[in-house]
């Protein structure tokens, strides 16, 4: 069972390669496999990129909030590609995971559109951090379905 853990792990890691545009992804995606080989949560990574990203000088907390949302949507992205077709390997799964999925977007977009109208140093990131810390449970969540559907 572990060395199918670290087989998945190194998978998602490697797909998710294709996305990391920067040492700030590729080190938020060795961060998710180190803590989640560890079975701690991937979230203890979120904010690497967004972080990384505030280091530059004229740093945009908007832009770096999106950047942070780009790589965890790619994240979820995936992982939802890989949770698919075990999910539709259960018929009475399939409905609830679907609208899962809906809801989770609507919610996501709903629960965030404040912090576009609060005062910027009150919420770093504004929405779109706010909206990439959501993705990031959802992405971490599908990662632990698709591990769990391996196993059957």
């Amino acid at each position: 069972m572990r060395l199918f853990v670290l087989s998945v792990a190194a998978t998602m890691l490697l797909a998710g390669a294709a996305h990391a545009a920067g040492p700030a992804e590729k080190t938020a995606l060795a961060c998710i496999a180190k803590v989640e080989q560890e079975g701690v949560s991937g979230l203890k990574c979120f904010g690497t990129v967004y972080a990384d990203c505030m280091k530059s000088a004229n740093a945009d907390d908007a832009a770096c909030g999106a950047r942070e949302l780009s790589f965890w949507q790619s994240e979820h992205d995936k992982a939802w590609k890989d949770a698919k077709p075990g999910i539709d390997g259960y018929a009475e799964m399939r409905p609830a995971q679907m609208a899962a999925e809906k809801e989770f977007n609507d919610y996501r977009q709903k629960a965030c559109a404040i912090a576009d109208k609060v005062d910027p140093g009150t919420m770093p990131g504004r929405s779109a951090l706010c909206r990439a810390e959501i993705t990031a449970q959802r992405a971490l969540m599908l990662r632990k379905i698709v591990y769990s559907l391996g196993e059957h």
